[in-house]
């Protein structure tokens, strides 16, 4: 899985025009049209910010404002923080690095970790929530619209130990799924959060 990513990424820049070693910043308020991508730089995003286009960094991270909208971000060795009242129109990626989601944010796609955790705060997530080695928080009233998947770790036999937590009312609206046989998952449920879907291969910790 992380090499294909990084392969489908490495294509991507040879398509588009790429940033080399620098930052790359979307002004407050600044509408961009097409992809942003860099290699061994950052991409900022401004408060009120529209970028029409993906954002990819490899060995770099993305920080994105309040009140913005993007249609799709990865990062391949960075983290991804995203602000207040903002959308991602599709979908959220790391391969190695946290990702970060804020409050009354929208994420309209899935988010997909390898090796990193997921925070949301207060945040909406209307396709699955994926990691293999990360993990997940939901806290403050977010809501997993679909479900919550732990993959299998390529058939490896190391022992994993994977953290879910479900904090001040949050709602996984699907399933939680555990594929990795050699993964334990403690599911931690506080303060009144709710799963409406089943927990296959997990235990489930009420706090």
């Amino acid at each position: 899985m992380k090499q294909a990513l990084s392969v489908i990424l490495l294509i991507a820049f040879v398509a588009c025009t790429a940033s080399i070693n620098e930052t790359v910043y979307v002004k407050d308020g600044e509408i961009k049209k097409g992809d942003i991508n860099t290699i061994n730089g950052a991409i900022i995003i401004g408060n009120g910010s529209t970028v029409k286009g993906d954002c990819r960094a490899i060995n770099g991270s993305i920080e994105m404002g309040d009140n913005s909208t993007v249609d799709d971000l990865t990062t391949v060795n960075g983290s991804i923080e995203v602000g207040k009242q903002s959308i991602v129109k599709e979908d959220v990626s790391s391969v190695n690095g946290s990702v970060r989601i804020d409050d009354g944010t929208l994420v309209e796609g899935e988010i997909n970790t390898i090796n990193g955790n997921i925070e949301l705060i207060h945040a909406t997530v209307n396709e699955n929530i994926e990691t293999i080695n990360g993990d997940i928080e939901l806290k403050k009233g977010s809501i997993a619209n679909r479900n919550i998947v732990v993959k299998d770790n390529n058939g490896k036999e190391d022992k994993r130990r994977i953290d879910i937590y479900l904090k001040d009312n949050s709602l996984v609206k699907g399933d939680i799924v555990v594929e990795g046989k050699h993964t334990t998952v403690k599911v931690h449920l506080l303060d009144d959060s709710k799963i409406e879907g089943d927990i296959i291969n997990a235990e489930i910790v009420y706090e």
